[in-house]
């Protein structure tokens, strides 16, 4: 039995989020203290110019450009820890 589950993106908010979990995840894990160091991640590959099958420019799009997508993802960090010290 596979440990994958399935999960339907239904809306804008729940995409954003899929993104930017995907790249703490190694943090939250432990693995790395910061996720854009983690030598496995699709991170930087965002802000390289090296070929990738990534849809780059459409998710970078899709946060507002790339200091945006900065933002969002140090921003879901701070709230992760602001709630969690609640």
């Amino acid at each position: 039995m596979s440990n994958l589950k399935r999960k339907k993106i239904d809306s804008d908010s729940y995409f954003t989020r899929c993104v930017t979990y995907i790249h703490q995840n190694p943090s939250h894990h432990g693995f790395v203290k910061d996720f854009s160091k983690w030598h496995y991640s699709s991170w930087n590959a965002f802000f390289s110019e090296k070929q990738t099958l990534l849809e780059r420019e459409k998710v970078i799009e899709w946060f507002g450009g790339k200091e945006e997508m900065i933002s969002a993802h140090k921003t879901s960090i701070e709230l992760k820890f602001d709630t969690a010290e609640k």
